[in-house]
């Protein structure tokens, strides 16, 4: 039986909850099967989650609803990790090897079998880190997890030093992973700088300094110190209508 139509008849038993679980759009190759992905006691469901970079600083709990069989390989990428106007980049943040499925339990009232490993990860994991921007921009961070191969190894010129650029699909069809078995994705906004006053940011982006500066003197309806157009409009009246009077 090929790898395919074994995977077919599997996926209908191990991962039953297949309502909205996928990866985003934008990454191939993809998956519409549901991976358990929490971050604490934040559930990514459903898939698209938005959480804020604060939220992402450990390594989140990763599972499936029935226990598997075999090992697996789980990898976590920035499928936006550049700005609109730049060519599109992808950024490694995980990877993790060896893993194998926990006998399952009861999680907030599901099923649920953890996926761990007692092997050293190909790629620490390194949280999001989306830059502030404004309007905010969330990026979209995938993770994905695989059939491990008994012979895997990434490829020749893999490093884990180097996060970026990094080609999600050139290091699966190296690596012969397949096609990914479940996967699930959240998405993460930089919020921690201050937002913009209500008459927006100036072009660019970045927000007006805070803090720094000597405000503005506030609105009293008294003439400011130093002579204003209107001041000198006046002046130049009085001084025709004396020169007008001296003529007469």
């Amino acid at each position: 039986m090929s790898f395919f139509s074994t995977t077919l008849t599997l996926l209908p038993l191990l991962f039953t909850g297949l309502v909205q679980g996928q990866s985003s759009p934008n990454i191939q190759p993809g998956s519409s099967n549901n991976l358990i992905v929490e971050y604490g006691s934040v559930a990514i469901t459903p898939p698209g989650r938005l959480l804020e970079r604060s939220q992402t600083l450990e390594a989140p709990t990763v599972g499936t609803d029935a226990t598997l069989e075999g090992t697996y390989v789980l990898i976590m990428v920035d499928a936006d990790g550049a700005p609109p106007s730049r060519p599109r980049r992808e950024i490694l943040h995980w990877i993790q090897g060896n893993l194998t499925s926990e006998a399952a339990t009861s999680l907030n009232g599901t099923s649920f079998a953890s996926l761990t490993s007692d092997s050293p990860p190909l790629a620490s994991y390194r949280p999001p880190t989306p830059p502030f921007e404004f309007p905010p921009r969330p990026h979209r961070y995938n993770i994905l997890l695989f059939s491990q191969p008994d012979d895997f190894s990434p490829p020749a010129n893999f490093s884990a030093t180097t996060r970026t650029p990094f080609n999600y699909s050139l290091f699966v069809e190296q690596s012969a992973l397949q096609l990914p078995l479940a996967a699930n994705y959240l998405e993460v906004q930089n919020s921690s700088a201050v937002s913009p006053t209500a008459s927006g940011a100036p072009s660019g982006g970045v927000a007006p300094p805070t803090g720094t500066g000597v405000a503005p003197p506030a609105f009293t309806g008294e003439a400011s110190v130093g002579p204003s157009r209107g001041c000198w409009i006046g002046v130049s009246s009085l001084a025709a209508v004396a020169l007008a009077a001296l003529l007469m």
